[in-house]
């Protein structure tokens, strides 16, 4: 500016006369330089991000993340083609991620990126650019040609498996850098669901080789989710627990839809649109919520053992049913994260409290999140930068969900060891039950064939010889009704035995016009009894109906059947005349009680009598049962 200034002073010196006019435009073109030079200034940031901070791919380079020099730009409308987005028009709209992972909001349509790469190598670089995120509807790959024009390769779930450029289950790119390139890339994502593309960029040797580790893993992956799944049906199968019903459930999800997610998908369910595979991903995050949830409360029995947190996983689980229509017409990405959190909190939650009170499937439960909550510590760091990306990394969701399935799988083991360990004593029982009884009817049969063959011999053949014949078939009728029931409720539930018993009782003395009520008193209704307990009580409940009330001359009959602590008894009582009752000597006078006596002993119970005359009877039978099966 000096020099100028010198210049036009000499010129006027040498005679050389201006107007005013140009003598006051020269007065004022130092403030236009200045004006302009401050412009320059300004907008010198803006013209140094007009090309993006490059990547140079070394000789030791074989896989480099693109995230830390990417530059975004959204597209909301989704209109816009790539030679607006070269334009300098919209330099100022590329701004930077603020995480090392890319992402664009999701309420854009589209969103575009862009990088640069540089080759310092004098040879050519075979290189792959791999997007670490397989659940994106469409990429697109704008490569620089020699002739400044760009060519396009597309890849993701709107393209089949076998048209994509490199045939992977992630959208995947192959470039070629000319020694001493360097060269600018574009990328347009459309997806109505995410926009996250980690961008890494790998030799071409060492994708391969990475790709093939990847498959060999997912197989292992899916392979074990396929026999854990095949292991909770044969849990539900014998346990019949609905724990291992939502088990199996929650695998079964899995298996399902792990494969959107992974990319895997465009490979098993080529025959499904893919605007379906990438919208049922909130849906299925939903129903894998709501089965952990129904899971951890049947597993942990919740109700029983935490009223309050099962209210909460109850609401939680219906708010999650409740979001599942509106998930498949509306956008509810950020209530379905809310849900997922909540979910994740409660479960922990749930856990610890039950541990705390040594719960042993508490334990288990804990052990089995630990893998998952590993994995996602795992990815946030990587997320945050404070870890490398790597294939550990990578694989570690997968490893997480699998031993946790594992964990839970394993946790039914001492259960079923249990089950079929009180099978086997089962089948034992009725197979000894069966012989005891099949031998009592056969002596009872034989000895009221004998009877009635000796008074036909005789000819002595009265009404009263009939009665005791008849009384004879009658026991033999009623141990009859006593084996079908044991052997067709092999271990059944009290609650069951309860209404055999209250059946029974008002068939019998509804004829004789006897009120009947049986009064129960049950800690567990659905425990399960062991058939040698379920025959002796029905054995004892007959002969006192049968032998006992016909000759009490009762008009009112009440029946206790007690179930607590571990210990069945069950009490009959009648207003009828009563006896005086001999524990010495019970068979006398007392209208069969030593031949109850013998029936309760034989099978370990405890019976008793109370009666004195004009006073009624009350007999009682008690006996500790052993727990059989669920069924």
């Amino acid at each position: 500016m000096g020099e100028f200034f010198s210049g036009s002073t000499a010129s006027m010196r040498r005679g050389q006369t201006y107007t005013g006019i140009e003598t006051s435009h020269m007065r004022t073109r130092p403030k236009l330089y200045l004006f302009l030079a401050l412009l320059v200034i300004a907008r010198a940031p803006a013209a140094a991000r007009s090309v993006p901070e490059a990547l140079v791919l070394g000789e030791s380079v074989r896989s480099l993340p693109v995230g830390s020099t990417i530059e975004i730009l959204d597209d909301p409308a989704g209109n816009l083609a790539i030679e607006d987005v070269v334009s300098g028009e919209r330099e100022r709209d590329f701004a930077r991620p603020s995480e090392n992972t890319p992402y664009a909001s999701n309420d854009s349509a589209a969103c575009w990126a862009r990088f640069r790469l540089v080759n310092p190598l004098d040879r050519p670089r075979e290189l792959v650019l791999e997007i670490g995120f397989a659940p994106l509807e469409l990429v697109e790959l704008y490569v620089p040609d020699a002739g400044g024009s760009r060519s396009v390769m597309r890849a993701g779930y709107a393209v089949p498996f076998s048209e994509r450029p490199v045939r992977h289950l992630k959208p995947a790119f192959p470039l070629t850098l000319a020694p001493g390139e360097t060269a600018v890339f574009y990328l347009r994502i459309q997806s109505r669901v995410w926009k996250i593309f980690p961008c890494t960029v790998h030799s071409k040797a060492d994708f391969h080789a990475e790709s093939m580790i990847t498959f060999a893993a997912l197989g292992l992956f899916y392979g074990g989710l396929i026999i854990l799944f095949l292991n909770a049906l044969v849990l539900v199968y014998k346990l019949r627990e609905a724990a291992t019903l939502y088990l199996s459930m929650f695998v079964l999800s899995f298996l399902v839809f792990l494969p959107t997610i992974d990319g895997s998908a465009a490979v098993l369910y080529p025959f499904v649109p893919h605007t379906l595979l990438l919208g049922g991903h909130t849906p299925a995050v939903l129903i894998e919520n709501a089965l952990f949830l129904l899971f951890t409360r049947s597993y942990l029995d919740t109700p029983r053992n935490l009223p309050r947190f099962d209210r909460a996983l109850v609401i939680t689980a219906a708010a999650s049913a409740l979001v599942l229509p509106l998930a498949l017409f509306a956008d509810v990405f950020t209530l379905t994260r809310v849900l997922m959190i909540s979910t994740a909190l409660i479960g922990i939650s749930t856990g610890i409290a039950l541990y705390l009170r040594a719960a042993r499937r508490a334990r288990d439960f804990l052990l089995a999140l630990l893998p998952v909550c590993v994995t996602t510590v795992l990815l946030m760091l990587r997320d945050l930068a404070v870890l490398e990306d790597s294939a550990f990394i990578r694989v570690s969701p997968y490893v997480g969900t699998l031993c946790m399935s594992f964990i839970l799988s394993s946790s039914f083991a001492d259960r079923l060891r249990s089950v079929t360990r009180s099978y086997r004593e089962a089948r034992g029982d009725l197979t000894r039950l069966t012989v005891v009884l099949h031998n009592s009817l056969l002596n009872k049969l034989e000895a009221a064939g004998n009877y009635l063959r000796a008074q036909i011999d005789s000819g002595g053949l009265s009404s009263e010889k009939l009665s005791y014949a008849q009384r004879l078939l009658s026991h033999c009728s009623s141990d009859g009704r006593n084996i079908l029931f044991t052997l067709k409720n092999s271990g059944c539930a009290a609650e069951r035995l309860a209404q055999e018993l209250r059946f029974r009782g008002e068939m019998a003395l509804y004829l004789q016009e006897v009120s009947f009520r049986l009064v129960t008193d049950l800690e567990s209704p659905y425990e399960q009894l062991d058939s040698d307990s379920v025959y002796c009580v029905m054995a004892v409940y007959n002969e006192l109906l049968n032998n006992v009330l016909k000759h009490s001359g009762a008009r009112a009959v009440e029946a206790v059947l007690v179930h607590r602590g571990g210990r069945l008894t069950l009490s009959v009582w009648d207003d009828g005349k009563g006896f005086e009752y001999d524990p010495a000597a019970p068979g006398r006078g007392s209208y069969g009680f030593g031949l109850i006596g013998e029936i309760a002993r034989a099978s370990g119970a405890v019976f008793d009598v109370f009666s004195s005359p004009g006073k009624g009877t009350l007999a009682m039978i008690s006996l500790r049962p052993r727990l059989s099966p669920r069924r």
